[in-house]
């Protein structure tokens, strides 16, 4: 999730220096990595959920 958290950490604080083309490709080709921290994600808040 290092990758995620890096890109992250540019948006939040760098969101006007944000490249549109590296987004559109992080987005379109990073999209398994997106929904794997998701899902780990779901999960940890349905055990402490309840």
């Amino acid at each position: 999730y290092i990758k995620i958290s890096q890109f992250r950490n540019r948006i939040v604080h760098l969101y006007n220096h944000i490249d549109t083309e590296t987004l559109y490709d992080i987005l379109v080709n990073e999209t398994e990595d997106i929904i794997h921290f998701y899902t780990d994600l779901i999960k940890v808040i349905e055990k402490y959920k309840n």
